[in-house]
Parts: structure tokens; C-alpha cells; sequence
């Protein structure tokens, strides 16, 4: 089963149980929770001595990041007790580390291709977000 095929029966409104058994095993494409290390994440959570916590979920785009730097600047900055995550789903070479360096001076950035803003937050468990 591919991506594409998981998606187009779910866009018609019709899950099979094969086609949720493959997702669930990773068969789709879809990325999965075992492929990420997320040891740098929770050292960087766990470090933070910040008050509040923002997740920017979901960049993909070199033209939206003006707009996010901005919003972040605004009103999400570290000295007003913010600690930032961003995640980023797009691979380096669609995507990479030198345009996202202005985000990345504001953010603590996981890179995570393929992966969807839902997939991002479930990293964010309670036990490791407690302290903000």
C-alpha cells in the first residue's frame, strides 16, 4: 500500500483495516516515531529554564519563515521567558540548514521529513513539557 493510496481511501471516506495495519506498521511511507532521535529534543526541553513553551509545527516552506521569525520576535522571544521548538518535516534538500538558520537562532529545530504537525506535537509528552 502507498502513501497515496492510504490517502485517497481515506479521502473517500473509506479505511480498510489492511490499509490502517499498514500505516500502523510503517508500510505507507509515513515516517515513523522509532526512525527519529529525539535525544537532543528532550535534553534541550529538559534544560530550559524558561516559563512558557512555543511549538512551531509543520515548516515547510522557505516563504513562510519571514512570517514565523516575525511572529516569533514579536511575541515569542526568550527574554520574555520563551523557549521554542520548531519542527520541520521537508528533507535538507528541499529545505535547508542555511535558510533555515534564522529560525534556528530562535529555536531549538528537530527536522523530521514527512512528518505532519499531529506527529510532531505527540513528541511533546506531558512528563517532558511539565516544567513550562
Amino acid at each position: 500500500v502507498s502513501r497515496a493510496d492510504a490517502v485517497m481511501v481515506h479521502g473517500r471516506g473509506r479505511w480498510s483495516l489492511g490499509v490502517l495495519a499498514a500505516i500502523a506498521a510503517g508500510a505507507c511511507g509515513f515516517p515513523r516515531r522509532e526512525d527519529l532521535d529525539t535525544t537532543a529534543l528532550e535534553a534541550f526541553l529538559r534544560a530550559s529554564r524558561a516559563d512558557r513553551l512555543v511549538a512551531v509545527t509543520a515548516v515547510g516552506r522557505a516563504e513562510a519563515l519571514p512570517v514565523v521569525t516575525g511572529n516569533l520576535d514579536a511575541h515569542f522571544r526568550a527574554d520574555r521567558g520563551w523557549a521554542c521548538v520548531a519542527f520541520v518535516f521537508p528533507t535538507r534538500e528541499a529545505l535547508g540548514d542555511e535558510v533555515l538558520r534564522p529560525l534556528a537562532q530562535r529555536c531549538f529545530v528537530l527536522r523530521w521529513p514527512g512528518a505532519g504537525w499531529g506527529q510532531f506535537l505527540r513528541l511533546l509528552s506531558p512528563p517532558l513539557v511539565a516544567h513550562f
